[in-house]
């Protein structure tokens, strides 16, 4: 008996533990989203809009979905601006109703007998809805809207106009040449004459004209994130029709991105300047408009700016023999051994402090060209190369040459000319790399520690001879 009265309990219990999940927390939670619901002010959800038109007294936009971006139908034809759009649509999909005004009176009262803004959305299926923006109330906290057809006047926050009332200039992509960076494979710069062609080969830039040498990817790096990350600064011709005007029918720099699967073309063309800025247009779009004149210094760097300025470039680690062979000091000679330690072997035995070599192959690795001179082999003399000062060899364990550089007469008041031996070109550079490859053996060998006296032991009193005598004689 007593056992059944307990279950039955223990069933009323579950009864009500039901009662309450369902009802009260499950239940309150859909009862809140109802509430919410109900209380929008457009019944079609945010991600279900398909088309947004926004009427205002002077002008009308109209915006279309395309994927995950927006595009503008009216009053031109461009692409929206990502976040810009979104948010419009945002502010329009969730505005709800903070307070309802059931017996407005006359709309005139409400701004809304001629309203400020109506807002019309557009279902993916062809649904739509639409709403009736008026004034602002007394304190500037909300704004008056009704449906069409709707005696209901109700008040909702004020970013709704702040979102409808945006520029054409604000909800417009503003993106001077839209690209992919690691898709460009090949940049080409036309400026007048001169045409600077660079091609991405795996993962190094080469130039290709006016010169072949190396790229420097830092320097490419900038070039293509200031291009990319250009905005405009102001559109002044929705038609190209009157390019002769801004200075694009021949313009002063053309810019020419290549790559994607298809090796598909992106061109920004600069034409005259304004100020601070310049007029310039997408091939790929009519408008014209002006970017900062920043971008366009970019585009105009000379080709020694968009080299690699290293001398030579070698991995420290896997250096195992470096010679220094100098006019002056005779031949420096070191050699890494099993147990990665430097030996030098010439002109004087004995171990190296590892710093001082690790620190001379940075000095040598970090060596950057101030003047770009070429590949000059038959006119080494009138560097002093055909005779250097100063020759630097690395080899790896297997003898194979990392870097050799050569260094010969002076290049104006602080700057010396070098050649990569490996590769011909010789440079300028900064002459205080002399310096640091000039090494002092009594910096570089480490000092031998004398070697340790024994202590004498302290011999007993018993044990001296003057006691030993007196117990001889007794």
């Amino acid at each position: 008996m007593k056992g059944r009265a307990t279950l039955f309990l223990f069933g009323v219990l579950l009864l009500l533990a039901t009662f309450v999940y369902f009802f009260e927390i499950k239940g309150k939670a859909s009862r809140e989203k109802n509430e919410a619901k109900s209380k929008k002010l457009l019944s079609i959800e945010e991600d279900q809009i398909q088309k947004v038109t926004v009427r205002r007294p002077t002008d009308i936009f109209v915006f279309e979905r395309d994927s995950d971006l927006w595009r503008i139908l009216e009053p031109v034809k461009a692409q929206g601006d990502k976040y810009a759009v979104k948010s419009l649509v945002s502010a329009a999909a969730t505005a709800k109703s903070d307070r309802e005004i059931t017996d407005p009176g006359g709309l005139s009262d409400y701004g809304l007998a001629m309203p400020k803004l109506t807002v019309i959305v557009q279902s993916k299926t062809g649904q739509s809805d639409t709403l009736l923006v008026g004034d602002t109330n007394p304190i500037g906290s909300s704004v008056f809207v009704k449906k069409p057809g709707k005696t209901d006047v109700h008040l909702t926050g004020t970013a709704l106009t702040t979102a409808l009332n945006k520029s054409l200039f604000d909800l417009r992509d503003r993106t001077a040449l839209p690209f992919e960076k690691n898709d460009i494979r090949k940049i080409e710069i036309r400026r007048g004459e001169q045409t600077v062609v660079l091609e991405k080969e795996k993962d190094v830039w080469e130039l290709k004209s006016p010169v072949l040498a190396k790229a420097g990817k830092s320097a490419v790096d900038a070039l293509l994130n200031k291009v990319k990350y250009a905005e405009v600064k102001k559109f002044v011709e929705e038609s190209s029709a009157r390019l002769p005007k801004f200075g694009l029918q021949v313009p002063s720099v053309t810019l020419t991105l290549t790559g994607g699967a298809n090796q598909s073309q992106k061109k920004l063309l600069i034409g005259a300047g304004e100020g601070a800025q310049y007029y310039a247009m997408d091939e790929a779009r009519p408008a014209v408009f002006t970017v900062d004149s920043s971008l366009v210094n970019q585009l105009k760097k000379g080709v020694a700016e968009l080299r690699d300025k290293k001398v030579c470039e070698f991995d420290q680690w896997n250096v195992k023999r470096c010679e220094i062979r100098s006019k002056a000091a005779g031949v420096f000679a070191c050699v890494k051994d099993t147990s990665d330690n430097w030996i030098v072997e010439s002109p004087q035995k004995g171990r190296a402090k590892s710093s001082q070599i690790t620190g001379m192959f940075s000095d040598l690795s970090g060596l950057e060209a101030k003047t770009f001179i070429g590949k000059t082999a038959p006119g080494l003399s009138r560097y002093g190369l055909d005779q250097p000062v100063k020759v630097v060899v690395l080899k790896d364990g297997k003898g194979e040459t990392l870097a050799s550089v050569s260094f010969g007469a002076a290049a104006g008041m602080s700057e010396v000319f070098v050649m990569n031996k490996l590769t011909g070109w010789v440079y300028a550079v900064q002459d205080g790399i002399l310096k640091n490859l000039t090494l002092d053996l009594d910096d570089v060998l480490e000092k031998e520690e004398p070697a340790k006296q024994e202590p004498r032991k302290p011999v007993p009193i018993e044990d001296t001879p003057e006691i030993k005598g007196k117990k001889a004689k007794k």
